[in-house]
């Protein structure tokens, strides 16, 4: 479907995830159930699919979102799009964040009670 401004501003959340595809363009736009509609690129990359996000509409108007992802397109046919890093997980201790149930029971229970 050739995606317009006109179609953008009349999607409605359906309950349930949506996503369109832009005719003749690497993009396509999610609609969540919640009503939010961002705009992605789709392609491939090194024989792999991609997705990567763009914008949000209105925050970002459909012909910038269309060059945006032919850029992106670009970037994809030369191997130089980076996939968004993920968040690092930060690990820790258990024993370094306090006391445990049974340590506090202890000394409440050394206490005389």
């Amino acid at each position: 479907m050739k995606l317009t401004d006109q179609k953008l501003r009349g999607l409605k959340p359906a309950g349930q995830r949506l996503e369109l595809s832009d005719d003749g363009h690497p993009l396509s736009v999610i609609v969540t159930a919640g009503g939010t509609k961002s705009f992605y690129f789709r392609g491939r990359q090194g024989g792999k699919s991609l997705r990567k996000k763009i914008g949000s509409y209105p925050d970002l108007n459909l012909s910038t979102a269309r060059e945006l992802a032919l850029l992106m397109k670009l970037e994809a046919k030369k191997g130089e799009l980076k996939p968004k890093p993920r968040p690092q997980l930060k690990l820790f201790a258990l024993r370094d964040a306090g006391p445990t149930v049974n340590e506090v029971f202890g000394d409440y229970m050394s206490d005389g009670h």
